[in-house]
């Protein structure tokens, strides 16, 4: 499971960072428009927090954000909604699919953001 995750990126009619995910994987996509969201700070403190997991400087590292939990643990990430009903399962990802997808959503806010 160390493929990575399609998704497109795009604004929305409103000008809102939006995120269209494969089927199965709509969490990661979710996670990034309503947790991180159009925050290049936000989106640094994850990706922080996981290479700190990743070198072992920080313990297992769990967040609550606006609409979902997160934890980082050395070997995977695991990503699940709080609030949708009926629930969904948790994504579980590999480190590197979850850094790839902040780091995408990164670049993609950069090109979009303006001073």
């Amino acid at each position: 499971m160390n493929r990575l995750i399609p998704m497109s990126y795009y604004l929305d009619e409103h000008g809102i960072h939006r995120v269209k995910s494969a089927d199965g994987e709509e969490l990661l996509g979710s996670f990034l428009e309503e947790d991180v969201q159009s925050s290049l700070d936000n989106c640094d403190i994850v990706l922080q927090s996981l290479s700190d997991v990743a070198r072992g400087i920080r313990q297992p590292f769990h967040s609550t954000g606006n609409a979902h939990d997160v934890f980082i643990q050395p070997d995977r990430v695991c990503i699940e909604h709080l609030w949708l009903y009926p629930p969904v399962l948790p994504l579980e990802l590999t480190m590197n699919q979850f850094r790839q997808a902040l780091l995408d959503w990164r670049t993609f806010l950069l090109s979009t953001l303006t001073d």
